[in-house]
């Protein structure tokens, strides 16, 4: 791998890590805030509003920005395809939710979810000005736009939505602030990339364009079902406060996936789709990926099951105690989650989505089948048929690779998780002694927190330190190497640099 195209990569890293944790910071804020100004009711109506939106999008993109990416070479009617396709086929969703929107609040019996449904149903006009700059920017790897666009956009839904929940718009608060921070975020990524519109789409790049982006867009489209047959299954027969309960702990459980998940995946796909043919330079990318997110992964999923009522209290409020059970039930699945978003990636290089929209339709259903057999257990049942549904999962896209001689699973995904893994058991139980005896001693959970997680954080460096392999020296040698220079720009830190060179 050249030096430039290394220093390319860290960089669109390092930006897309910076722009995750400024929107991380924000949406925890503001999560934290509204938890506590609204009642679960209305996160579980704008959750049943979502069930539409959240497809619409999956179908309505066709995932032309994708194939834009992978694709060798674009011209310029590739984007205006882009462009003019989105248009069409985003005005005729929106067309499509307002005539549905008051069916859907008969079909919930609560007509404001038809009102959030039509209202929310704008932002797919106000995607159509950022696919194109979205996709041409992560083709040349401009992740520093890419990031203050995401950061701007979680700023404003912040500052909007609580300054709309404390006068008392309710629901409403969070529908308002997702359409003014959508909007001034694309019109800044429109400016800030230099992307001109043009309307001058051709037939051939819209078949050049199709054929790849058409079978990721049903990909992700059976994902978005699979994920959310819960939602429907608890909206229509456990109510909207147990759907409130559910869509806080899974929002809670799925940040850090979207941050250490999702977000790196926007730099490792053109990444992959860079070096898929160099073998062993492929999965030495891949090992070194699920290594950097499993020393992550695993404590910071291991302290949420462990922590879980003392972390839901102190951010939310006792009148969230219902959401403590599915919180942790479902971050089991955190982890092979963050594993499945790297095999997705894997696999969508190869330029064909067929084996990714046959196995998320197996998941799919077996979520809606599990989901209605819990209902027998209540929403503890139905949060672990979605676990088990998504272990499976799990299992099917390590075959998935395997067969298309791309990956070993045993080599390339599960032995760099070892060490970590070990490290994240040590944490969980010297986290669970601390609890038992903060709750002996009667501390508060805010301090709780603090105790325990130090003397997690502790023993998990112990075991890591005590363990490293080569793979992990060679990995924590390079962002020592990375941070160092960085370092002794700032006088305190300079200091610290020199001390432990």
């Amino acid at each position: 791998m050249s030096a430039s195209f290394t220093r390319e990569v860290k960089a669109g890293l390092a930006w897309t890590v910076i722009g995750r944790g400024g929107v991380q910071f924000f949406n925890l804020l503001s999560s934290v805030i509204m938890a506590r100004i609204l009642a679960p009711s209305d996160f579980g109506v704008l959750g049943l509003s979502v069930l539409f939106t959240g497809l619409s999008g999956r179908a309505a993109n066709l995932s032309f920005g994708m194939a834009i990416v992978q694709r060798d070479e674009i011209r310029p009617d590739h984007l205006a395809t882009l462009f003019v396709t989105t248009l069409v086929i985003n005005g005729s969703v929106v067309l499509s939710l307002l005539l549905i929107s008051p069916w859907v609040g008969v079909y919930f019996g609560n007509p404001l979810v038809g009102d959030v449904l039509a209202v929310s149903s704008l932002n797919f006009l106000i995607r159509c000005i950022g696919v194109c700059p979205s996709a041409t920017l992560r083709r040349r790897m401009g992740f520093k736009i890419l990031s203050t666009s995401t950061i701007l956009d979680a700023f404003l839904n912040l500052v909007v939505g609580v300054t709309l929940g404390v006068l008392g718009f309710g629901v409403w608060s969070l529908v308002y602030a997702g359409l003014t921070a959508g909007l001034i975020s694309k019109i800044y990524l429109e400016m800030a990339s230099g992307w001109q519109i043009s309307l001058r789409a051709t037939r051939r790049a819209f078949h050049e364009l199709f054929g790849f982006g058409m079978g990721v867009s049903i990909s992700e489209s059976i994902a978005f079902v699979s994920d959310r047959a819960s939602n429907f299954v608890i909206g229509k027969w456990l109510g909207t406060t147990s759907l409130g309960f559910y869509d806080k702990g899974y929002s809670l459980m799925s940040l850090p996936i979207k941050e250490l998940g999702d977000r790196v995946n926007r730099v490792l796909f053109p990444v992959f789709a860079r070096i898929h043919h160099e073998s062993d330079r492929f999965r030495a990318a891949v090992r070194k990926t699920i290594l950097s997110l499993s020393l992550i992964g695993y404590p910071l999923f291991g302290s949420l099951i462990v922590l879980a009522p003392q972390v839901i209290n102190v951010m939310y409020g006792s009148q969230w105690e219902g959401a403590v059970r599915p919180f942790q039930i479902l971050c089991l699945m955190s982890l092979p989650r963050l594993v499945q978003v790297v095999l997705t990636a894997v696999i969508f290089v190869t330029g064909s989505a067929r084996y990714e929209v046959r196995r998320r339709t197996m998941t799919g259903v077996l979520v809606l089948a599990g989901s209605v057999v819990g209902l027998h257990w209540g929403l503890v049942g139905v949060v672990t048929a979605l676990v088990i549904a998504n272990l499976v999962a799990v299992m099917t896209a390590l075959r998935q690779v395997r067969v298309l001689g791309l990956l070993e699973p045993m080599t390339d995904i599960v032995r760099p998780q070892r060490i970590p893994f070990v490290g994240g058991v040590a944490l969980m139980m010297a986290e669970r002694v601390c609890q038992v005896w903060a709750r002996a001693t009667g501390i508060n959970a805010f301090s709780t927190l603090v105790v325990c997680l130090t003397a997690g954080f502790l023993v998990y460096l112990a075991v890591i330190a005590v363990m490293k392999d080569k793979g992990l020296t060679r990995l924590l040698t390079e962002i020592r190497g990375d941070l160092v220079p960085i370092a002794v720009r700032i006088p305190v830190l300079a200091v610290l640099a020199r001390r432990f060179r």
